[in-house]
């Protein structure tokens, strides 16, 4: 990036991390901290700044003395945080709120309500373009919700606000939300199927025994009949050569 082109950047992130990051679908957390992966998520849905990566980042860092932007393990943010719109109680709700969740968990959702996941607040917006911007940052075909605002404050949820586009909730119960249709449940293939009898060789000219058979087939002896008599007929000849 040429040195114009850098300063330009600077100034676009300045903006999305200090005065705006509510247009951009973005939740900076108490220390102003925006994740990294989360921000180029959000720079990469805007035209003009689908190529800007890490080493764009720290060339805009290096640009000044002190830098405009600080990023740590928390993530990224802004140094000066003035114009940052405060997360407040709303003077009046929209009717109607959106958000989006993962395709994976819409069903149980639907049974027990929506909670937080990674955010500590569950990010809402009055458009529903917003919210299905926020659900493809987390699933490629995202279930959009519809929110009744005054159902989910008789429920006992609490809503916050974040500049003009977000709003935050603590929790949704199953009744206070629409959205599609549940998916279709699926078979469960994993069921034990039944053993088949063990299949004997078909090898030609084997033989092989049942032992079963076997061991219940009663046993012969041998008859002791036939020396018996061959002794006989030897003592007999013996006589005759006596004689």
């Amino acid at each position: 990036m040429t040195p114009k082109e850098t300063k330009k950047l600077e100034k676009f992130l300045l903006y999305v991390l200090s005065r705006r990051p509510d247009e951009f679908g973005l939740l900076p957390d108490a220390q102003g901290y925006v994740k990294l992966k989360t921000l180029f998520q959000a720079l990469h849905e805007e035209a003009g700044w689908k190529h800007i990566r890490q080493a764009n980042i720290n060339a805009v860092m290096l640009m000044r003395k002190p830098p405009a932007i600080e990023i740590d393990t928390n993530g990224i943010r802004a140094c000066q945080r003035d114009h940052m719109p405060p997360v407040e109680l709303p003077d009046k709700l929209p009717k109607l709120l959106y958000t989006s969740i993962r395709r994976r968990v819409h069903r149980s959702i639907h049974a027990k309500g929506l909670y937080p996941g990674a955010l500590p607040h569950i990010l809402l917006s009055p458009d529903p373009a917003m919210a299905r911007r926020l659900g493809l940052r987390m699933d490629n075909e995202p279930v959009q919700l519809t929110v009744q605002t005054t159902s989910a404050i008789d429920a006992g949820t609490s809503f916050r606000k974040f500049g003009e586009n977000l709003y935050l909730a603590d929790f949704l119960a199953p009744d206070t939300f629409s959205g599609p249709p549940l998916p279709k449940e699926q078979p469960d293939t994993r069921a034990p199927q039944p053993k088949e009898a063990p299949q004997r060789s078909e090898t030609p000219g084997s033989y092989f025994p049942d032992l079963g058979e076997m061991e219940n087939k009663p046993k012969h002896h041998r008859s002791d009949t036939s020396w018996k008599k061959n002794r006989r007929l030897a003592r007999r000849e013996k006589e005759r050569q006596r004689r």
